[in-house]
């Protein structure tokens, strides 16, 4: 998807009222296409474009009944208004571009941890301490996201799932007794860890 350039620059510096190349902000001249009325709402003046440059605008002064400005002034304001052409006039050089595609990837991220019952009631263990075991895991947690955002790379070749646009049902897994001990430390439960923390 491209999205539409601004139609709208400034004058990098002054320029009389003979003037045709017009010197606007560094790498906006290409907003401007041969044809195009541009005015300049600090003198009321319009002007038509013959060509452009990434820093210079060649124009056709005073037009539609308007006077060449006899002086105008740094950051004045351009304006694309429409564009004028004659009848059978060619049109100007077509816009062309090449799409980009956007991928959005989900990656899930755990990082469980845990204790025998055994370990479950011993102060060295979680006796006492699971809250603090949980918050530390938590942080881990976090800079697993966060390395993933700074260094990971998307892959083309793996398999696609459509996400549903409506709200996603979530159910609660049942509790397998030989697990209850144990925590998993996820995504769903974490961001609140992280403010009490």
């Amino acid at each position: 998807m491209r999205r539409a350039s601004p139609k709208t620059s400034a004058l990098s510096s002054s320029v009389n009222n003979t003037t045709t190349d017009i010197p606007v902000v560094t790498g906006t001249g290409l907003y401007f296409q041969k044809g195009d009325l541009v005015l300049n709402p600090s003198t009321a003046e319009v002007m038509k474009v013959a060509s452009a440059t990434a820093d210079v605008v060649v124009v056709v002064r005073g037009i539609a009944g308007t006077t060449g400005a006899t002086s105008t002034s740094t950051n004045d304001s351009l304006f694309v208004i429409g564009s004028a052409f004659s009848e059978g006039q060619d049109v100007s050089t077509p816009d062309e571009w090449q799409s980009v595609q956007v991928s959005n990837f989900t990656q899930i991220f755990r990082r469980p941890f845990g204790a025998t019952r055994t370990r479950e009631g011993s102060e060295s263990y979680f006796g006492g301490n699971r809250e603090t075991q949980r918050a530390e895991k938590a942080i881990e947690h976090a800079i697993d996201i966060e390395r993933a955002m700074l260094f990971g790379t998307g892959r083309k070749t793996l398999p696609r799932r459509k996400v549903p646009s409506g709200p996603v049902p979530r159910s609660v897994p049942p509790v397998d007794s030989s697990t209850s001990l144990r925590d998993s430390v996820t995504a769903r439960c974490r961001s609140r860890m992280l403010v009490e923390r």
